[in-house]
């Protein structure tokens, strides 16, 4: 091989963490097939296939994927063939990797099995992976034009094909669909029915599949939860739910999504708010208590550890902190000091029993930073120290 082509494939590794190989022979071209040949559904990358391949399509570059969604590229540096992968166009989620799996007929391999394997792949979309390829071409001085085309279990087509009118009609039909289901989802939250709610996003989530087929980005994932915490917001607001309490639940669900690092775990933190939004609505229309109150419940409920400054709180509900203590006492018998204690006693109640956490880790996780003081309420309230209602579970 020219040594500047093979200067340039090294330096393109060391960049991008990416398999990049010259296919210069058949025992090249073996080497690698044995290498990464995974699974027998994956005949895309057989021996006999990617030798058809190269020498099919001497001119053009073939952006390759096989039956487990892995990615390749298989392109001409010079005179030289070159295939760069494996590599992974986005994340799954754990239907994602179900589908691949009951589509390909494998009985083989758990989802753990596949989640292994495909994450041990560097993730590259479609432009990044096809930058990297212009970027080598430039590196060596190589101009070439472009003809890429896709290959899916074989069935080729060019990048650049566009729908006809049956396929465009068709997601015009999934669009319309996708839309009834929006506003069936809205309805349900504004009534306060998470179940239904649910059913209809995962009838939305199902209805985009056409539009990214299998898979996504993580960040396609993000901008889509923040999409549905938008729609769930609207209808809450229809609800007449107060805004604090929904700012509330939209900041949790926020912070939740922001460092999430998969995309099951996006998925379930959307599922979590809506409940969150339909069980706030119910007890909202219920008139168990007022706007504020119920405001102040939801904030004591979900940042009970943390260091809570009532003075604060009624700074942002644009209340003074009296009234916001009488009226509260008025509606639960109890001062938020008081009903706040109670809270963090309740999870540190659940945290002794079911953790292997010391009294002051556990005093620390209810956002009480003195163990002394933990212990003295504690006692107060469970007739116990923490130590002894540890010890007696135990």
């Amino acid at each position: 091989m020219n040594s500047s082509v093979q200067q340039a494939i090294d330096l393109v590794k060391e960049l991008y963490h990416v398999n990049i190989c010259p296919l210069e022979t058949d025992e090249h071209i073996l080497q690698f097939t044995e290498h990464y040949h995974f699974h027998s559904a994956q005949n895309a990358i057989t021996y006999e296939n990617i030798s058809k391949l190269i020498h099919e399509f001497p001119v053009q570059t073939i952006y390759l994927t096989d039956a487990l969604t892995i990615n390749y590229i298989i392109f001409y540096l010079k005179n030289t063939p070159v295939l760069m992968g494996p590599f992974c166009s986005m994340l799954l989620s754990s239907q994602d990797a179900r589908t691949i799996i009951y589509r390909n007929h494998i009985n083989d391999m758990t989802i753990q099995e596949y989640f292994s394997y495909y994450n041990s792949y560097p993730i590259l979309n479609e432009n990044q992976a096809l930058h990297i390829v212009d970027s080598l071409h430039n590196i060596i001085n190589h101009e070439v034009i472009y003809n890429v085309r896709k290959i899916t279990g074989f069935t080729i087509h060019s990048i650049d094909d566009t729908t006809d009118d049956a396929k465009r009609n068709h997601e015009l039909e999934l669009l319309e669909k996708r839309y009834s289901y929006e506003q069936r989802f809205i309805s349900d939250i504004e009534h306060g029915n998470a179940n239904r709610a649910i059913l209809n996003l995962h009838n939305m989530q199902a209805d985009v599949q056409y539009l990214k087929r299998i898979g996504t980005t993580l960040e396609n994932e993000k901008i889509g939860a923040a999409i549905t915490r938008t729609t769930a917001r609207l209808a809450a607001m229809n609800a007449g739910l107060p805004i604090f309490l929904i700012d509330q639940i939209s900041r949790n669900n926020t912070i939740i999504t922001s460092h999430a690092g998969s995309i099951d775990e996006i998925l379930q933190a959307k599922e979590s708010m809506i409940r969150e939004f339909c069980n706030a609505i119910r007890d909202h229309k219920n008139n168990q208590y007022n706007a504020v109150i119920q405001s102040i419940l939801y904030y004591f409920e979900h940042n009970y550890y943390k260091n809570i400054n009532l003075l604060e709180l009624s700074e942002e509900l644009g209340l003074s902190k009296n009234y916001i203590i009488s009226e509260f006492k008025k509606a639960t018998g109890i001062t938020p000091t008081a009903y706040l204690r109670n809270i963090r006693l309740k999870h540190a109640s659940i945290l002794l029993s079911g953790t292997n956490l010391s009294v002051q880790e556990v005093a620390e996780a209810v956002g009480i930073i003195d163990s002394n003081y933990f212990i003295k309420l504690f006692k107060k309230e469970y007739g116990v120290t923490p130590y002894l209602y540890k010890k007696r579970l135990c």
